[in-house]
């Protein structure tokens, strides 16, 4: 990307999520910067040397989607229930339940990555990695959907979420 040309949207909102996560506890090292490199997106590149032995990027266990912290959510637990060890499931509700937080960046980080090649589903272009990539999580979505549609309908706090 020149450096005559306004940032992108894509910048500006991978900018806005790294500076929310510095105010959570994240720690990036000075010398580092976003940019947008044409054919590889956005980029996190030092803009200066950087010791050995320092530490570039520090991230709060508490900002990170995990199967540990979606099995041991609340709203999740009392979802699943006893399933509540199955890892996608478990991943799904708590990214789910992010996404309807206003006050985190998670919707924008969504629509950051959401163009991102390896997420293209096969009918837009997506290749066969993707495709077997694509089958398997339709097929877990699916597998999902028909255990727990009923009991998230009722829920409060997934009631009004289309899984």
């Amino acid at each position: 990307m020149s450096s005559d040309q306004p940032p992108s949207l894509r910048l500006e909102l991978a900018a806005a999520t790294a500076q929310w996560a510095v105010r959570q506890g994240a720690a990036l090292h000075e010398h580092l910067r976003l940019e947008e490199r044409d054919g590889r997106g956005i980029c996190l590149v030092a803009a200066d040397a950087i010791d050995a032995n320092a530490t570039i990027i520090r991230i709060p266990r508490t900002l990170c989607v995990t199967s540990d912290a979606a099995r041991k959510d609340e709203d999740v637990r009392r979802v699943l229930g006893g399933d509540a060890h199955e890892s996608f499931g478990a991943l799904l509700l708590l990214t789910l339940k992010l996404l309807q937080k206003p006050e985190g960046p998670y919707l924008q980080y969504l629509e950051l990555i959401a163009d991102a090649t390896l997420l293209r589903p096969p009918s837009i272009g997506g290749g066969p990695l993707r495709e077997a990539l694509w089958k398997a999580v339709h097929a877990q979505d699916q597998a999902f959907d028909q255990a727990f549609a009923p009991t998230l309908r009722g829920d409060p706090c997934f009631g009004g979420v289309d899984a």
